[in-house]
């Protein structure tokens, strides 16, 4: 991989990363800021206000060891795209999540809720506004993203 492709993939991750912690700290819009479907994307408030609602997270009991106590095992997986795709990979991902009681953590870019009829919204820095290496959203898969 080029220097020039890995600096764009970095800024674009930063972005996205930046986008996620905007959201996260100043929220979504309220209703009255935003009417469904006003910019034809294919999410209603109603998939926005599900997606966004608070998740119980699980419980996790961490017993201290007794001396000579072999510590448990952990195996520790990264996995980069954390965007649902129409195969249902991710989905797939978290039944075997509940199935074996494994927590995973999906980093997940901003561009991958951006539907692409709004990459005019995308202003990378020291590039053309629009232009993404890692694409964007198609609108119907935003929704099932956020869920």
């Amino acid at each position: 991989m080029s220097d020039r492709r890995r600096k764009r993939l970095m800024h674009s991750f930063l972005l996205g990363f930046v986008a996620l912690a905007l959201v996260l700290i100043v929220g979504l819009p309220s209703r009255s800021d935003v009417t469904a479907g006003s910019e034809g994307d294919g999410a209603t408030l109603e998939d926005v206000a599900e997606a966004t609602r608070p998740i119980e997270q699980p419980k996790l009991e961490i017993a201290r060891l007794e001396p000579g106590q072999e510590p448990p095992q952990f195996v520790i997986l990264s996995m980069d795209g954390g965007c649902e795709t129409r195969s249902g990979v991710m989905s797939k991902m978290m039944d075997l999540s509940d199935e074996t009681e494994a927590r995973f953590t999906f980093f997940l870019s901003g561009l991958c809720l951006l539907p692409d009829s709004q990459r005019d919204q995308y202003r990378p820095p020291g590039y053309e506004v629009g232009q993404s290496d890692i694409g964007f959203a198609e609108a119907d898969m935003v929704g099932p993203r956020l869920s």
